[in-house]
């Protein structure tokens, strides 16, 4: 989330539009009472200061629900029945603002009195060093916040406790960058995710009301090999657990990464942001991973794991650069090219402002990209034409514009037809 205060206005117009009326004004730390009116929301706009924790919670009788916005008019918390009896109770950390509370009732028979109570209070961060197990005590719903500063490489986290714990991840700029429930052992959160170097913060809190008691937090940094293209790296595949490999990309190449082993690999490809970009799991020989994509100059990790906790033992990583190779087309023209599988073939065209239609003919299942001179995705499509062709049919401005055509898997090579139109 980003402190654009231009956009504060913006934001209630677009929920004012979406629900029929402008919020009320309220201040932390003075209850409203008001009348629930089944499943029809009540919206209320607060102010926070920044560096805080903005809690909301109702008293009522009734099963009220609750959702918080923010200024850009997008959900950024919901909750039912957190609070006492069946209450909702928001507690999260936000940068400077204002947000957006809507409360409304579980079902239409939920409709009478109740107080919103909205209060802001100091954030709390507390240091931790990764590698170093931390143990606190849950508070309900009540969100905990850990620091951690990490090198480039991967970022595990994860709860030990006998409580619902419930996790998420910010970036140094504020930024919810994961969340996870019960991916850990029992209802546990765990999150594994590839980071550049820098400051994360950690949130930990309980699923619900009753999720209170000791619980133990551990932080892992975990280091990326790092590789050349060309050469191929031999490892040892444990099971699910990812292996990490960085590897440097010159500019106008495209990465082919893949694995030879007996067993079934999974693998994924982010950018130098911790983006994921790419993923593939059986798209190579038998039952291994294959990507083939077109990237930017820079530095990529690659991950492998295995399908399942029992594909253990060795396998060979092949990483390759080849260079783009990009054939410029005319509009009105057909071209005839020969599909190989899930490589991506490139076209630049330049046309005109108005409609594009771009299309292919062929037996086989074909896949469309076009992307605008800033390399840009404007459009996608799979089987919009006929039997499993893809077919685009956008306006566009005047410009130069790269159409990318594939298979949908290795299976599909043979001849095909790509036709570009203007109108």
């Amino acid at each position: 989330m980003k402190k654009i205060s231009g956009l504060f206005f913006f934001g209630i117009l677009i929920i004012s539009f979406a629900y029929g009326q402008a919020p009320i004004t309220i201040t932390p730390g003075r209850p409203h009472n008001a009348t629930l009116q089944g499943t029809t929301e009540q919206r209320y706009s607060v102010s926070v200061p920044d560096g805080s924790r903005l809690i909301a919670y109702t008293e009522s009788k009734l099963d009220t629900v609750m959702r918080i916005y923010n200024a850009q008019g997008e959900e950024i918390a919901f909750d039912d029945d957190s609070g006492t009896d069946y209450n909702a109770r928001i507690s999260i950390v936000v940068p400077a603002g204002t947000y957006t509370i809507g409360v409304r009732g579980y079902s239409e028979g939920h409709t009478g009195p109740y107080t919103l109570h909205v209060l802001t209070e100091a954030v709390v961060i507390t240091n931790i060093t990764a590698g170093r197990a931390h143990r606190a005590a849950l508070q309900r719903t009540t969100e905990q916040l850990y620091n951690v500063r990490v090198p480039a490489g991967r970022l595990l986290a994860y709860t030990e406790s006998d409580l619902d714990t419930v996790m998420r991840i910010y970036n140094e700029r504020g930024e919810e960058i994961a969340y996870d429930d019960d991916s850990g052992d029992g209802l546990n959160a765990r999150i594994s995710i590839v980071v550049p170097a820098g400051t994360y913060t950690i949130g930990v809190r309980g699923f619900g009301s009753g999720d209170e008691g000791p619980y133990t937090l551990h932080a892992i940094s975990e280091p990326i090999t790092t590789i050349s293209a060309g050469r191929p790296h031999r490892a040892t595949l444990q099971g699910t657990a990812e292996q990490l490999y960085n590897v440097r990309v010159p500019a106008g190449r495209r990465l082919i990464a893949y694995t030879e082993s007996g067993l079934d690999t999974v693998m994924r490809i982010y950018n130098d942001q911790g983006e994921e970009i790419a993923y593939n799991d059986d798209s190579g020989t038998d039952y291994n991973a294959r990507i083939n994509i077109r990237v930017p100059e820079g530095t990529y990790t690659i991950e492998v794991r295995g399908f399942s906790e029992g594909h253990t033992g060795p396998y060979t990583l092949h990483v390759l650069t080849e260079a783009v190779v990009i054939t410029s087309i005319s509009a009105g023209s057909v071209h005839n090219a020969t599909l190989q599988g899930t490589t991506e073939q490139l076209y630049n065209v330049r046309v005109p402002a108005g409609r594009l239609i771009v299309y292919t003919e062929s037996e086989l299942d074909t896949v469309m990209h076009i992307y605008n001179s800033q390399g840009e995705l404007v459009d996608y499509d799979d089987d919009s034409g006929t039997d499993y062709n893809a077919r685009v049919d956008i306006n566009v401005p005047a410009g130069t514009y790269t159409i990318e055509v594939r298979g949908y898997s290795e299976n599909y090579t043979g001849p095909y037809t790509l036709h570009v139109l203007t109108r």
